[in-house]
């Protein structure tokens, strides 16, 4: 069992036709396969922009109904403020009128209480600091040479 097998040395020569191609006339089968492929890319396409236009718009509707709820939501909060500012409601805090005053003159008292020993501390000695607790006085080093 012999093969044949060429010479690596020699060349392959390859025969190329010279001259003008003929024309290729098209058939009916491939014109319609043509037409066919080039509807469904078109399609496609189509199809595409329709559910990117269905989704944008199902999310301006969304972003539409949550501003419309905050809105709402923000309107309703501003009511109910305005409702307890009408019926005497501080809005720092969540108390009746009558314990926001009880507080205040509470602490009013609690703020003369501080300013009067204040006032004495720094009558009776002049040293006496903010909390009124008095320095000690400095000693005084003096060397005899």
């Amino acid at each position: 069992m012999i093969v044949d097998i060429p010479d690596l040395d020699q060349q392959v020569s390859v025969v190329r036709k010279s001259g003008k191609k003929g024309k290729q006339f098209t058939t009916k089968d491939s014109m319609l396969s043509i037409i066919n492929q080039v509807s469904q890319v078109e399609e496609s396409r189509l199809d595409k922009k329709m559910q990117r236009q269905k989704t944008i718009k199902k999310l301006v509707s969304d972003k539409a109904s949550r501003s419309e709820a905050n809105k709402t939501k923000k309107n309703s909060r501003l009511e109910e403020i305005k409702r307890q500012l009408r019926q005497g409601h501080s809005l720092a805090s969540p108390f009746t009128p009558n314990k926001v005053a009880k507080k205040k003159k509470k602490m009013s008292r609690t703020l003369s209480a501080i300013n009067r020993d204040w006032n004495d501390a720094s009558a009776n000695d002049g040293s006496a600091t903010a909390d009124g607790v008095q320095k000690k006085p400095k000693k005084s080093v003096s060397f005899d040479v």
